[in-house]
């Protein structure tokens, strides 16, 4: 799956990991890169509820968006 960000900065701490350490902290670099890496290696979003992590549909106003467990109470958002 192709990922493309947000912003600038969501996109420096996914193509570096030695940056997203130092701005997130260790633990969460880690899940931030290991999502991204699950997403990337994924062929649908159907895939994606059966991967650790907790992938989740939201609902209300952020309907059509999907989040995933980072560190607590930290999440990852993104959308198809």
């Amino acid at each position: 799956m192709d990922i493309t960000f947000a912003n600038r900065r969501l996109e420096k701490y996914g193509n570096n990991f030695t940056l997203a350490q130092r701005k997130l902290g260790n633990e969460r670099a880690t899940k931030y890169h290991q999502r991204l890496g699950e997403m990337r290696d994924i062929d649908s979003f159907a895939e994606l509820e059966t991967l650790p992590g907790n992938f989740h549909p939201l609902t209300a106003n952020r309907n059509g968006q999907w989040a995933c467990d980072l560190d607590h109470p930290y999440r990852l958002v993104f959308e198809p």
